[in-house]
């Protein structure tokens, strides 16, 4: 629209007049524009007015929400579109915080697709509707334009986190007044739900890990196919408790709004083992390229009458050890030897501690050392072991020469000859072969 008061002015009228009558057509002129950029509202159709959570399987089914315009923009008539943070547990998941509505999307609109959180963090189970608010912004103005409502289910009788290897069974070794933990042990959490489950471990007063109890990490995370690791250890004085007793303590897992998974931890107090093994230390040789795998033979004897149960925890043996037999009753022999996995180790020497464990007594530890060898150096001649030579009578002497290699380290040599020419040699006789 187009204003002109050239007419008014001047002679025609008072400028007083005049310049009255031209605030006016400003003020008129601004409502004119404004009622343009808010001649219109925005609709929201979702594509399904349902969206669900469960926390043992994830996130329901995302729900898209088409934005647009009840008229068609022109090109001087662009909005900017936000939505309102969406609480409770759900998230925009494909579309960014806000986007602009123009002549050239305005028919087709805008999408904004929204679902739960991984683990439904947040929500609260039971059956709500959720208020999705869509805003317009023009002029400087931000104006809530258009709502959609969701009926939101949220289940959350179950939890998604499952802790393996439990309940963890841990030792704490009494000897006299003295208190020495036993092995670790570990256990892993994972989850099968969609997008997987965020927890923590509880640490309020009152419901964190029992004092005789280390647990580490002693953080949470997202747990999913992929295992989370944790490391439990008994602490002196052991609950200060007898040799037999057991004593049970739980781990909290949280992860809200389903029920809290419990990690059930067991400690037993036993006395000092009575396992004895000769020699007390397995020392393996190993040559690569051999073909022969190394071995050391342990016998194992007992200090208490009957003798008792053990077992070779399998857990702690590296990948280049095995054992003939991973169970018996002492007195017994087991043959640890090295694995196929020997060959593609560096030379050098490798080391373990093996773990066997004992009815009714504390664990016993078996250290082992390992020894990876390259095979011994082979002397060969690089221009082969049998020479032909040709030569003619009256011509000068022929002269050959012998180089000497070693396949790996330098090997010593002396060189002599022998046999009917009786050749001679020029060069020292003693000397070293090298692998160059």
């Amino acid at each position: 629209m187009k204003f002109s008061i050239s007419e008014f002015d001047g002679a025609t009228i008072p400028k007083a007049v005049a310049a009255k009558f031209r605030t006016y057509m400003a003020f008129m002129l601004f409502a004119v524009c404004s009622h343009s950029a808010y001649g219109f509202t925005l609709t929201a159709t979702a594509s399904t007015p349902n969206i669900s959570c469960n926390t043992a399987t994830g996130p329901g089914t995302a729900v898209s929400i088409l934005i647009k315009p009840t008229v068609a923009l022109t090109s001087s008539n662009t909005v900017t579109v936000s939505l309102s943070a969406p609480s409770g547990g759900i998230a925009t998941i494909t579309t960014p915080g806000s986007q602009v509505l123009t002549a050239a999307n305005s028919v087709a609109g805008i999408t904004y697709v929204v679902n739960y959180v991984a683990g439904c963090v947040g929500a609260t189970a039971g059956t709500t509707t959720k208020v999705l608010q869509f805003n317009t912004v023009a002029n400087n103005t931000t104006t809530a334009d258009v709502t959609s409502s969701l009926s939101a289910v949220v289940t959350a009788a179950t939890s998604a986190l499952a802790p393996s290897s439990v309940p963890v069974t841990i030792t704490c070794v009494k000897n006299g007044n003295v208190y020495t933990a036993g092995a670790a042990k570990t256990f892993a959490v994972t989850s099968a739900a969609t997008g997987g489950t965020p927890f923590t471990i509880d640490t309020s007063n009152g419901n964190a890990p029992p004092t005789w109890l280390s647990v580490t990490p002693l953080t949470g995370g997202t747990a999913n196919g992929t295992a989370i690791n944790y490391t439990v250890l008994a602490q002196s004085p052991c609950a200060s408790a007898n040799v037999g007793s057991t004593t049970t303590g739980t781990i909290r897992l949280l992860n809200p709004p389903a029920p809290v998974k419990n990690v059930t931890v067991n400690l037993q107090v036993v006395a000092p083992s009575t396992l004895v093994a000769a020699p007390a230390t397995a020392r393996i040789t190993f040559v690569k390229g051999s073909g022969s795998p190394g071995y050391a033979d342990i016998a194992f004897t007992s200090l208490s009458v009957p003798a008792p149960f053990f077992s070779i925890d399998t857990a702690t043996l590296p990948i280049w050890l095995t054992v003939d037999a991973v169970t018996g009753t002492a007195p017994k022999s087991i043959r640890f030897g090295s694995t196929t996995v020997a060959d593609s180790l560096a030379p050098g020497t490798y080391s373990a501690n093996v773990l066997v464990k004992v009815s009714g007594v504390g664990d016993f530890t078996l250290p082992v050392s390992f020894l990876v060898t390259n095979p011994p150096s082979k002397l060969t001649l690089a221009e082969m072991a049998t020479r032909y030579i040709t030569w003619t009578v009256g011509s000068p002497a022929p002269t050959a020469v012998i180089t000497a290699i070693s396949s790996d380290s330098p090997i010593p040599y002396v060189a002599s000859t022998a046999g009917t020419l009786a050749p001679s040699i020029t060069s020292n006789k003693s000397s070293l072969a090298y692998s160059y």
